[in-house]
């Protein structure tokens, strides 16, 4: 595999979706140490999870079905670190959700891979 891709040109190959990155804040890292668990929480600032978003022409639309999903986004997070559901914090809202983690959101997605994409369904750990 070279270091360039053959198949990219600037302005090619934008997908049709908008890139949400969450970065954990100070009191997810808190919570996160709290747990029980042999590895320590990532550092403040250290990147997270990336989400594909649906791509709109309006930036409200966007922010619409971002506060409209962050209990989704919030609970998917918490799942990466422990799925013991008891332990998450009940109050999952906006605020709190905004607290917790820094978003970063990118209007252009470059698909530079070779392959087309592929979804991989998350396996059960039972």
């Amino acid at each position: 595999m070279s270091g360039e891709n053959e198949l990219w040109a600037p302005g090619e190959n934008v997908v049709n979706r908008v890139s949400m990155l969450l970065v954990p804040r100070q009191p997810w890292i808190d919570w996160a140490a709290s747990l029980d668990r042999d590895d320590p929480p990532p550092a403040a600032g250290t990147p997270g999870n990336t989400y594909l978003l649906p791509a709109y022409d309006e930036e409200d639309d966007l922010k619409e079905f971002i506060h409209g999903n962050h209990g989704i986004f919030f609970e998917e997070e918490l799942a990466a670190w422990t799925d013991d559901e008891s332990v998450w914090p009940t109050d999952r809202s906006w605020e709190m959700f905004t607290e917790w983690f820094d978003l970063h959101i990118s209007a252009l997605v470059y698909d530079l891979g070779d392959e087309p994409l592929a979804y991989y369904p998350m396996e059960d750990e039972d």
